[in-house]
């Protein structure tokens, strides 16, 4: 009698502490930890439809992930920009690529018990290199900055992102702090609280904190469908960690994103899922009041070890 209950102690234990590890959508803008493992990655289209009093900018950044050795992946993602404006004269529209995104991320924790909360986190760092592949100079004054995509300037940041399973939620969090290089710009050139400069100019931007954070629920894990909740988050403060003379405005705003996330084909070697959510905002300091839909779709190659 005493052995059998050892045993089954033994197995609830052992089923309480099973690896749980969903392939999942996930969040739209908090990364998770965990890297892909080597020949393993994915390719993620996203569609983010920010709309203001005024003007519309309808951004579709293009993300492709790849696992490269143990315990490191790495991504790149080159946006293009759909941007429209209200003018006196008529509405003006432009059509480019924006700024280009290089991550780099390292694993340094791994989930201890993905049943309990309590339990060690996954833990990554990642850098983040922005390239200025978008327009900034030489805008048509008549296009009211809808030909501006990008903002002419090479930024390096560091990230520390997590994630906690507990089965059958999962919390995201991550930090990002942004350093912008210094970078000449023409009239037209806008920030993004909105001000435009008159004259040509060295442009220095304050360090940019970003910090967001999801918790998610997988209510059919066979069928992928799941809902979370996320909060986004950006401060540009009016001092540079490296460069001095920061003169772009200050500003912050703030966002919370209701999102929908569902499964589509699935195999071993594939698996697809989708999302929807919608910004809302929620506070804004000199910087205008954005808010719509977003959606994406992403395509998981998964390798002989499987996936993140």
């Amino acid at each position: 009698m005493f052995a059998g209950s050892l045993l089954a102690r033994a197995l609830v234990a052992g089923a309480a502490c099973a690896a749980w590890n969903p392939q999942s959508n996930g969040p739209f803008f908090t990364g998770t930890a965990e890297v892909n493992p080597p020949g393993s990655g994915f390719v993620e289209p996203y569609v983010y439809d920010q709309r203001s009093p005024g003007g519309e900018t309808v951004s579709m950044p293009q993300r492709i992930n790849l696992g490269l050795v143990p315990r490191w992946d790495f991504s790149l993602s080159v946006p293009l920009v759909y941007k429209t404006a209200s003018t006196p004269g008529g509405d003006v529209e432009h059509f480019g690529a924006g700024d280009a995104l290089l991550w780099f991320k390292r694993q340094i924790l791994d989930d201890a018990d993905t049943s309990r909360f309590w339990a060690k986190p996954g833990l990554s760092l990642e850098s983040v290199f922005t390239l200025p592949s978008g327009r900034y100079r030489d805008l048509d004054t008549s296009l009211a900055g809808t030909d501006q995509t990008g903002n002419g300037a090479f930024a390096e940041g560091l990230s520390a992102v997590m994630r906690k399973r507990f089965k059958p939620f999962q919390l995201y969090l991550q930090a990002t702090e942004t350093v912008t290089n210094p970078t000449s710009a023409g009239p037209g050139f806008a920030f993004p609280n909105g001000a435009v400069l008159t004259t040509s100019d060295r442009v220095v931007d304050g360090n940019l904190l970003t910090v967001s954070g999801a918790l998610e629920w997988l209510i059919d894990e066979s069928n992928g469908f799941g809902g979370l909740l996320e909060f986004y988050a950006q401060d540009q403060a009016g001092y540079s960690l490296f460069w001095r003379g920061v003169d772009a405005p200050s500003w912050s705003a703030a966002w919370l994103a209701p999102e929908l996330e569902f499964g589509g084909v699935s195999n071993k070697n594939i698996v697809v899922s989708y999302g929807a959510g919608c910004l809302i905002p929620l506070y804004w300091s000199d910087s205008p009041r954005t808010w719509g839909p977003m959606a994406t779709a992403q395509i998981n190659f998964n390798g002989p070890e499987g996936h993140r």
